[in-house]
């Protein structure tokens, strides 16, 4: 089932600023994943949006918010143990990064204003080995594929601010 976290005006501005360092530390030291996605003008909006979805995760399975941005192979640090990935647009699907190790719990996410769907996860592996295979030849997981949130072995924190949504929304 997807999960609704809706965030306070704190939390939003808490992970816009940590986007923002993100961005300017991969504009300062020109490396990061995003680079390898050449020239992008929403990479600024891009690095909040995913900020805010790791602040959502947080929320939701009452993991602490870093916002952390340096890291190395399988050091996760977006929601404690999991990875989380946010899309724009409803239906898109998750991918796994080349770096993520084969057990990575991916949870994907899509933001709207100070409301984040959790729509469900998937472990990379799974990713790899039952996912289409679309941009750069890299394998995705569509929401209807993915695992409900409550499954992911975390109790999830429901509150007022966090709780489960039913149908497509």
């Amino acid at each position: 089932m997807k999960v609704l976290v809706t965030l306070t005006p704190a939390e939003l501005e808490e992970a816009a600023m940590a986007g923002t360092r993100r961005q300017l530390l991969y504009i300062t030291n020109k490396r990061s994943w995003s680079e390898s996605l050449g020239h992008n003008p929403r990479l600024w909006e891009s690095n909040i949006q995913a900020a805010i979805a790791e602040m959502a995760v947080c929320i939701a399975y009452a993991q602490e918010f870093s916002g952390y941005v340096e890291r190395g192979i399988g050091q996760c640090k977006d929601a404690g143990p999991l990875e989380v990935r946010t899309v724009a647009v409803k239906g898109y699907g998750v991918f796994a990064k080349p770096n993520d190790l084969p057990h990575q719990k991916i949870i994907l996410t899509r933001v709207n204003n100070n409301q984040v769907i959790l729509e469900g996860w998937a472990t990379a592996d799974e990713i790899r080995t039952h996912g289409t295979k679309v941009y750069k030849n890299m394998p995705v997981l569509y929401p209807h594929e993915l695992h409900p949130c409550d499954m992911i072995g975390i109790p999830l924190q429901l509150s007022n601010r966090c709780c489960f949504v039913r149908g497509t929304d």
